[in-house]
């Protein structure tokens, strides 16, 4: 990970000031998100962790607070953890 957040650094500052940076790879727990959005990721896709623990994504969209969780609306169902659902978008919010 810090290869990957150090290599991030330099293609910011090698590419384009519009060009937004999507973190992917080695995110399982809100504090692996915590750091590649803190080395300047706009987003962060999580996958693995998904299927290890089944509200990893919950938990990481929870602790970055007012983020968007999302996933493809005609994504194939998972038959493993039914209870993830469908959804577009979802807005969470961080607590007041």
């Amino acid at each position: 990970k810090p290869v990957i957040r150090r290599r991030g650094g330099r293609r910011r500052r090698a590419a384009p000031a519009n060009l937004p940076s999507i973190a992917s790879g080695g995110i399982h727990s809100p504090q692996d998100a915590r750091d590649y959005v803190d080395a300047g990721a706009v987003a962060v896709q999580v996958d693995t962790a998904t299927w290890a623990q089944p509200k990893m994504l919950e938990r990481i969209a929870r602790d970055l607070g007012g983020w968007i969780a999302t996933r493809q609306k005609d994504a194939f169902p998972d038959e493993w953890n039914p209870d993830m659902g469908h959804t577009e978008a979802i807005q969470r919010r961080a607590p007041h």
